[in-house]
């Protein structure tokens, strides 16, 4: 940033929670997410990925610890990547139409903890996984308000990883890069 702005300028440094809590804050009922003819505001999207980072994390999802997410562009999408954050494990993408061979090895390599999907009970690559389908997962239990470091399984930090993203691999096997 310094770089492209003088030295004069710096980077913000905070956990990337805060930008949908300072959103929430400042217009809970603007449109956050659409999605056909779904609209989420803010306030729907922050209480629907806390309810879910609750689950995520009595599955055992904190941080340095990775989730694998196979769902389409969908409003579900963006309510798993927020609760992946808030949980404070590591966002994983999965395509599900990839051979089930990389599918296994990205899942293996991050140790996902679980998987997230929708329309399915099975991923193919899971193996002994995991699989929460957000279209059945019963949410109405868990509590809206934001998560606390006492509620995780450990504080989060700025140094933590936030997603793996994996490359075709050249070599014929898949590359993650954090």
């Amino acid at each position: 940033l310094s770089g492209w702005s003088g030295d004069a300028v710096g980077a913000p440094v905070g956990l990337v929670g805060q930008v949908l809590a300072a959103a929430v804050a400042a217009d809970p009922e603007a449109v956050a997410v659409i999605d056909g003819d779904r609209q989420v505001s803010y306030r729907q999207l922050d209480e629907w990925s806390t309810r879910l980072a609750r689950v995520l994390i009595e599955a055992g999802v904190g941080p340095q610890r990775a989730v694998g997410v196979a769902l389409d562009r969908c409003a579900e999408l963006v309510v798993a990547w927020w609760a992946v954050i808030k949980a404070g494990g590591i966002y994983v993408p999965v395509d599900s139409a990839h051979p089930v061979q990389r599918l296994t090895t990205v899942l293996d390599a991050v140790e996902a903890v679980c998987v997230l999907t929708r329309g399915a009970d099975t991923v193919p690559g899971a193996g002994g996984r995991p699989v929460l389908s957000l279209d059945t997962l019963d949410l109405a239990d868990r509590r809206a308000e934001a998560i606390t470091d006492a509620e995780r399984l450990a504080p989060l930090h700025v140094g933590d990883t936030a997603y793996v993203l994996f490359t075709s691999g050249s070599t014929g096997t898949p590359k993650g890069v954090a």
